[in-house]
């Protein structure tokens, strides 16, 4: 019933959900749906797939926002993709109890709100791609506490509206190996850098920025 429910809201032009009927079973694992033209709102029907672990929607044309019901019945989620779409509004703080999730990437819709500092519930998140949408205010400290990310926004938590310093507990997360916080309003002195943590890989975002500090590697701005 969730995915017919789903399949209702949709505008299907490849006809690839053509096999969803009233008989279909509910994925266990996963929902791939990538680059497939489908257009419409997200169903807060999906919400009862309660052991769905990967829900991949990235690049088609999605509108509309997140559903709030997301957040309590895809406690499951470890995998979520939703780039490149048309989502609009803001994340509801229900959105905050997907702590299972490892991947969570909202890059390239219209997402217009500030993060919250219950971000810091996604303690096993690893990769984090927040880039090219309206998020705004200061970077919370909470961030500081994801002990497992690796990879900040996929390379990315650039073209934002972030503003105000860089905390130092975001910038000595232990695992992090790529971080861009390019094309926001950051201001202030890079933290110090944590001597016990390897390089990074690539870190950039901060030369067109009134930032001061020693970086370890820069990468090509884009």
């Amino acid at each position: 019933e969730a995915l017919i429910a789903f399949k209702t809201q949709l505008s299907d032009p490849h006809n690839v959900l053509r096999t969803w009927n009233e008989t279909s079973a509910d994925p266990c694992g996963g929902c791939d749906l990538g680059s497939n033209s489908l257009s419409g709102e997200l169903s807060p029907e999906l919400a009862n797939l309660t052991n769905l672990e990967r829900l991949v929607l990235y690049n088609n044309s999605i509108t509309g926002g997140i559903p709030e019901e997301f957040g309590t019945g895809l406690t499951s989620l470890t995998y979520l993709d939703l780039s490149r779409n048309l989502l609009n509004g803001t994340l509801q703080e229900s959105f905050y109890n997907l702590m299972k999730l490892v991947t969570l990437n909202l890059s390239k819709n219209a997402i217009f709100d500030s993060i919250k500092d219950e971000i810091g519930n996604f303690t096993n998140l690893v990769n984090l791609d927040l880039s090219i949408n309206a998020f705004y205010g200061e970077i919370p400290e909470s961030l500081g506490q994801l002990s497992n990310l690796a990879i900040l926004c996929d390379r990315r938590l650039s073209d934002n509206v972030f503003e105000g310093p860089i905390s130092a507990n975001f910038i000595n997360l232990p695992k992090l190996d790529v971080l861009d916080l390019s094309e926001n309003n950051l201001n202030g002195t890079l933290p110090e850098w944590n001597g016990k943590q390897r390089e990074m890989t690539s870190m950039c975002g901060f030369e067109r920025k009134p930032l001061f500090g020693r970086l370890m590697h820069k990468c090509d701005m884009r």
